[in-house]
């Protein structure tokens, strides 16, 4: 499957230290104008003597650039970078056309992360030598990792007539020209690195990981489709173009791509979990269950199986057979937190609410930056009449996830049964401006305006609590049978 932080190609290239240095040996100043014994230091490795006898030089010389740039260099070799700086700055203000001392310094800003001033330095000094290839190199970087693709655009395109044939920069290029909006022009920048003779079918299945990473989805799908029309047997194209689709909630056609990897590649659990995945989030229990079944003998042991096989049971209304599967993986690997989250939704679905708490705080335990934890445990106290834990608990997982509608309607009751009604009403609200289709909302909406006394509220509501409750009712009648509670991860 996709491993999104798996290879990134900018990165790769140009994060290196080594640009550093070479860049910096293109601004030293020729041997011949130093001093022997300096010299001699540096070849030697007495960088610290070199240092003080370059501080004893340019105290008799303060406007000789050229020991300024060695002392520049020397610190740099030390790891100085604050005192690098310094010596560089002092030259630019001597040389200010010296387009060398401008790179230098960009990129000494750049290890120090000071990226604004990095990206000044660059571009002065790019207005100097325009054709300089690490320059250019580090300041698409730059741009990239500020944010600011329409301007890398320029750069890449230079490289691009520097390194035709490199394939980093041609990746960095498609993605800045789509992250630009320039999408023909992405397109056939795409089309191009295609067509390099030197471009793998491994290194188009890196490139849709990279556009795949930075969110440029469509790119990504055409890369993999066009490497899977080009190996129709590569099980890997095929598996990363179902798993992109899966995240697209193309669940047909990823069930398809995936289905075909597996048939390239039957013993990868791999593609096989990932194709259980697919036909369970797609709603097609009695498919996930059957072809489950059938890799029983090769996967059954691994705890992402017996995960699948038990939300497979949950999705078939079969709560009681996916409880006694999860809590058998629950006991061999107690270190799941899901696999207790789980089991302490089934165990809400047997009413064995002591039971849910339990598992729910094990999980919590494991991973308390979750809000759907929170949240569980909270509507599970308030049920069991806990109110003021509830609350607290619900209060912590819209914290951590601030969207979750359904959990700020079960903190409104939490309120409601308190006599705080205020409270009630303004996440009631709230709830119903983000989603006003929310018919629990609206339900308990119109019972916390009663309460206040607030009667056309409360009539308007109950109104609307009619209308959807009705469009509800059409709605199931019209969906296929699914015994199954509304909730398993």
């Amino acid at each position: 499957m996709i491993d999104k932080s798996d290879f990134r190609y900018i990165g790769s290239v140009f994060a290196s230290r080594l640009v550093l240095a070479l860049a910096l040996l293109q601004g030293t100043v020729p041997a011949e104008r130093q001093s022997d014994a300096i010299q001699q230091d540096i070849q030697a490795g007495r960088l610290r003597d070199a240092r003080q006898k370059l501080q004893q030089a340019i105290r008799s010389s303060p406007q000789d650039a050229a020991l300024w740039t060695r002392l520049g260099e020397v610190e740099v070799r030390l790891k100085d970078d604050q005192a690098a700086i310094a010596a560089f700055e002092r030259v630019r203000s001597l040389t200010p056309g010296d387009a060398r001392t401008y790179f230098n310094l960009g990129l000494l800003y750049m290890e120090q992360g000071n990226t604004g001033r990095a990206l000044e330095m660059y571009s002065r000094g790019l207005k100097l030598d325009p054709e300089d290839e690490a320059a250019n190199q580090n300041y698409a970087l730059l741009l990239t990792q500020a944010g600011r693709p329409c301007e890398a655009v320029n750069p890449l395109q230079k490289l691009k007539g520097m390194k035709s044939a490199d394939l980093p920069v041609r990746v960095s290029l498609i993605e800045a020209q789509l992250k630009c909006g320039n999408e023909e022009a992405g397109r056939r920048e795409l089309d191009e690195f295609r067509q390099l003779p030197s471009v793998t079918v491994e290194d188009q299945i890196k490139l849709a990981q990279v556009l795949v990473q930075d969110h440029l989805v469509e790119a990504a799908e055409s890369t993999l489709e066009y490497v899977v029309q080009a190996s129709p047997d590569l099980a890997e194209a095929h598996a990363n173009l179902g798993s992109l689709l899966l995240d697209k909630g193309d669940f047909e056609e990823a069930a398809r791509q995936l289905g075909q990897a597996v048939q390239l590649a039957p013993t990868s659990a791999e593609y096989s979990m990932e194709l259980a995945q697919v036909l369970l989030k797609a709603g097609q229990y009695p498919t996930a269950l059957e072809f489950l079944k059938a890799v029983k003998d090769q996967f059954g042991t691994l705890p992402e199986y017996q995960y699948k096989l038990a939300w497979s049971y949950y999705g078939l209304g079969q709560v009681p057979q996916a409880a006694a599967q999860l809590e058998a993986l629950a006991q061999q690997h107690p270190e799941l937190d899901r696999a207790h989250y789980s089991l302490g939704n089934c165990y809400v679905a047997l009413g064995q609410l002591e039971k849910a708490e339990m598992q729910y705080r094990k999980a919590i335990a494991l991973d308390s930056n979750r809000g759907s934890y929170h949240s569980a445990i909270g509507q599970v106290l308030r049920k069991q009449g806990k109110v003021g834990e509830a609350i607290i608990e619900l209060e912590k997982g819209l914290q951590l996830e601030p969207s979750d509608m359904e959990s700020r309607v079960q903190l409104a009751i939490c309120y409601q049964q308190r006599a705080e009604l205020p409270k009630a009403e303004r996440l009631l609200e709230a709830a119903v401006q983000k989603q006003p289709n929310l018919l629990n909302a609206h339900r308990v909406l119109a019972q916390v305006y009663y309460g206040e006394g607030k009667k056309a509220q409360g009539d308007r509501e109950s109104d609307l609590v009619s209308k959807l409750d009705s469009e509800e009712t059409r709605r199931r009648a019209q969906m296929m049978d699914s015994p199954a509670p509304q909730t398993f991860q």
